[in-house]
Formats: C-alpha cells, sequence, structure tokens
C-alpha cells in the first residue's frame, strides 16, 4: 500500500496553478503536505516503523513528482522540501535521543 495519498496531491497542485499570491501558495504546500503525508501518523509510536515508512514515502513521492510533475520544477521542489522538513519534524525521538 501506498504511503502517501496521491489524489490529494494532485488536488494540492491544482489549487496551487489557481493561485494568485505567493503566500497562498505557501499555505497550499504546507497544508498539502500534512495530506499528502496523513498516513504516516500510524507509525509515529514507532521509531523504526516510522524510519522505514518515512523513507518509502519520500521515494514514492519523488518518483510521482519525477513522473507527473517534472514540468513544474518550483512545485516539486517545494513540495519535496516540504515534505522532508515535515517528516524531520515529526520523527519520534529515540531513546537516548535528545531534543535540540
Amino acid at each position: 500500500m501506498p504511503v502517501i495519498r496521491m489524489d490529494i496531491l494532485a488536488e494540492v497542485y491544482a489549487r496551487y496553478n489557481f493561485a494568485i499570491y505567493e503566500s497562498e501558495r505557501d499555505s497550499i504546500i504546507e497544508d498539502g503536505v500534512k495530506s499528502i503525508l496523513l498516513r504516516l501518523k500510524r507509525y509515529m509510536r514507532n521509531p523504526e516503523k516510522f524510519e522505514d515508512k518515512s523513507k518509502q514515502a519520500m521515494g514514492e513521492l519523488e518518483a510521482v513528482l519525477e513522473r507527473f510533475y517534472y514540468q513544474d520544477g518550483k512545485f516539486s521542489k517545494l513540495i519535496h522540501a516540504k515534505a522532508r522538513a515535515y517528516v524531520q519534524k515529526h520523527a519520534p525521538l529515540e531513546t537516548g535521543e535528545e531534543d535540540h
């Protein structure tokens, strides 16, 4: 089962294209990434599983962006960067790690 939600990615891209202001586009990307990676929340309590699934999600996202959204490099870069930041922010801390 895919980890990312490709249907949401398509919606985000459509909304992003119709947005007039850059601040509106940023908001669409930010909210969209949360929805695209929604399935990762299932694994927040298990650091090993979260790491595996987040790598899988990022791989899926990269593949979909390269295949379907290659013509809009700015959108692809923004989604990828926000998704990476989302994963890093929500990664559960392993025992022995300190929060910086």
